[in-house]
């Protein structure tokens, strides 16, 4: 799936009361001076990689988050240092303010994550400590764009890094995403006529997985490939729908296995009221031979 929401912008409000780390971006590593403590791989410029994706997805998500100690010449604590974290509701109202930030987000409601833990302790001698936070995906609506981030609060009295203190988890919000019946029609001809073939099905159960607000990807019962169903959205009422193939799909499962698409892949039906959605495509496979596909989706 493609990269989601790439975001650079750095909230001066964040920073009031740290270190401002603007060389100090460490990512886990040592710095050039000092001592601080951070989440690594966190912060506005690792937004999209706290995506948290709970279409189709059963059982509890555990995610840990890492508290790293970067300091100077490898030095680390004489003495156990106790961090503190905390849910940050603040962080994702100036997320939601800063008007380039076009997706907005809505609070994850209690229900849908548990954060039991909220302290660690980087004992002297040591750089890490680490934090887990769940989330419960049947409790989360996927059409909905949800935020539940949480902060460094407190390191008694050691700098806390002003870039990588805040992660925000959140959830990408598609109005199609979530759990469809599934029926997959094969021929082993060029016409989609007469028989089926014997890899046929119905009555599966496939997710729609979002990777954007307005794009989902679902996998169709051919080789694995996966169908990237793109459309607008325009207060509720979707439309201009266009699907192509995973670009990574067509290179490493068509492309390697001298699998040629003939046409397609073609929408006969997206129904967005009533969650009904028909796509076709045609093949060649390395023989040559041809394969005539169907895939249904329905709720």
């Amino acid at each position: 799936m493609k990269k989601i929401l790439s975001v650079i912008m750095i909230l001066s409000f964040f920073l009031a009361s740290c270190l401002k780390d603007s060389t100090l971006n460490t990512k886990g590593g040592l710095i050039s001076s000092g001592t601080l403590i951070e989440i690594p791989y966190s912060g506005l410029e690792y937004f999209g990689q706290k995506a948290v994706l709970t279409a189709g997805v059963t059982d509890p998500i555990v995610i840990p988050i890492i508290i790293n100690v970067a300091a100077a010449n490898g030095k680390v604590f004489d003495k156990d240092v106790t961090i503190t974290l905390a849910y940050d509701d603040a962080a994702r109202t100036a997320y939601n303010a800063v008007t380039s930030n076009d997706v907005k987000y809505e609070a994850l409601p209690d229900s849908g994550y548990s954060f039991p833990v909220k302290t660690g302790l980087i004992k002297a001698g040591r750089y890490l400590d680490t934090i887990n936070v769940t989330f419960y995906p049947d409790k989360i609506d996927p059409s909905k764009n949800y935020m539940a981030a949480i902060t460094l609060k407190d390191a008694q009295g050691v700098s806390i890094s002003g870039n990588f203190r805040t992660v925000y988890f959140h959830t990408i919000g598609n109005p199609l995403a979530g759990n469809y019946n599934w029926d997959f029609y094969r021929w082993n001809n060029a016409t989609g006529m007469g028989a089926l073939s014997g890899a046929s099905f119905k009555g599966h159960i496939t997710t729609f997985l979002p990777d954007d607000p307005t794009t989902i990807e679902v996998v169709s019962g051919y080789v694995g490939l996966h169908y990237v169903l793109a459309f607008d959205n325009n207060a509720g009422a979707i439309s201009n729908f266009s699907l192509s193939f995973n670009a990574d799909d067509v290179k490493n499962i068509l492309d390697l296995n001298s699998i040629k698409v003939v046409n397609g892949p073609t929408i006969l039906l997206a129904d967005p009221v009533t969650g009904h959605y028909k796509f076709q495509y045609q093949v060649l496979n390395a023989t040559p031979a041809p394969r005539y596909i169907i895939d249904e989706f329905y709720k």
